[in-house]
């Protein structure tokens, strides 16, 4: 069994969904986790066990690295926020393969501390559909 080193990891943001992708610089870090709402279908007859049905998925994407200025990326999530429109996000753990999807840009944030560098964290919204890219 074979893994993937993160280090060749890349997170693109792009404003339509045919448009340009521009890599996120100074991104190290990446959480695309997804989800499915579980709906319970307990009755009276099913006694002390619950039973449960899926319902809707959704998924939501961290990221976070160094803050780099004038990143178009970075351009792309700051106007998305302010704006509240969506973005088309490429996240590809293993350089060549992951996903593409539309999300909004829940929340964002640049912080730093006198002994480290400026960072940037986010975290965007899925919205709709993944696309595999394989």
């Amino acid at each position: 069994m074979s893994g993937a080193a993160a280090h060749v990891a890349v997170l693109s943001v792009a404003t339509t969904s045919g448009g340009t992708y521009s890599n996120l610089s100074g991104a190290n870090s990446g959480d695309y986790s997804r989800d499915t709402d579980m709906l319970d279908t307990t009755s009276f007859e099913d006694g002390a066990d619950r039973t449960f049905v899926p319902g809707l998925r959704g998924a939501q994407f961290d990221a976070g690295g160094k803050y780099v200025y004038n990143d178009t990326a970075l351009g792309h999530l700051l106007s998305a926020h302010d704006n509240q429109t969506s973005v088309f996000v490429k996240w590809l753990p293993n350089g060549t393969q992951g996903w593409r999807f539309e999300a909004y840009v829940e929340s964002i944030g640049i912080s730093g501390e006198v002994d480290g560098l400026v960072e940037l964290s986010c975290t965007l919204r899925q919205t709709g559909a993944v696309t595999t890219i394989s």
